[in-house]
């Protein structure tokens, strides 16, 4: 992952096509990256709402350890590098 990601996922709101609901809902699933600050994403995103109320709950309030940096030179990276390389070239020979 290289930068944070935010994916509409669900909304609900109204009961029919042609009327406008007086509420409405929106779960967004927010991936962020190890470094992210949570409380600074959250305060950035509600600026810049052009909605006038709304509120943001979040299900998660920890977050895991960011890991280790991966070396690319590492034996599991190589073996993934091969194994991407092999099916691509398997992939090529199929489309001809």
């Amino acid at each position: 992952m290289l930068r944070t990601s935010v994916s509409p996922n669900i909304f609900a709101g109204g009961y029919r096509s042609n009327v406008i609901p007086s509420e409405a809902k929106a779960t967004l699933d927010v991936r962020m990256l190890p470094d992210e600050d949570p409380a600074r994403f959250s305060s950035r995103s509600s600026g810049s709402s052009t909605i006038p109320r709304w509120t943001c709950a979040s299900r998660r309030r920890t977050r895991p350890a960011a890991g280790a940096a991966a070396r690319l030179d590492s034996e599991p990276f190589k073996a993934i590098e091969a194994a991407v390389d092999a099916d691509l070239q398997r992939r090529r020979r199929c489309r001809r």
